[in-house]
């Protein structure tokens, strides 16, 4: 126990030491935080004439992306290649739709099969409650 208490003691002693000292190279304590909140903030701060990007596409380009895909996955006839590609793009679609509505879905972890597709559905209904029209209106 008084190891460790001298080891306390003398970790502060040198944080205090490491205080003095950086106040006697750059100015006194409060100008070190103003000066390291400066520096902080222009890390932050986006430059003068800097693009913002967005985090992630529009909602309006992803339910369009949604409506085309589900129109194309309900479509009898195709090859199991052309199927599975078209599930797999609605799928990601539908995911991304949720994730920028801040929906929780675990789409994209589970397996292909049924469990995915219950979850599949589950997410077009609460995506349909939030206001997101997955068909479009002449369907």
């Amino acid at each position: 126990m008084r190891s460790m208490l001298l080891d306390v003691c003398g970790l502060a002693l040198l944080a205090l030491c490491l205080q003095v000292v950086w106040a006697a190279v750059f100015g006194t304590w409060w100008r070190w935080q103003v000066l390291l909140g400066r520096a902080v903030a222009s890390l932050v701060r986006p430059r003068p004439g800097a693009e913002v990007v967005p985090l992630s596409r529009p909602i309006e380009q992803v339910a369009a992306d949604v409506r085309r895909l589900r129109a194309a996955f309900d479509r009898p006839g195709l090859t199991f290649a052309k199927w599975e590609g078209t599930r797999q793009a609605y799928d990601d679609a539908l995911a991304e739709a949720a994730d920028i509505l801040g929906e929780e879905h675990r789409l994209l972890q589970l397996r292909p099969g049924t469990l995915r597709d219950f979850e599949r559905q589950r997410l077009e209904r609460l995506l349909e409650r939030s206001g997101l029209r997955l068909r479009d209106r002449a369907a």
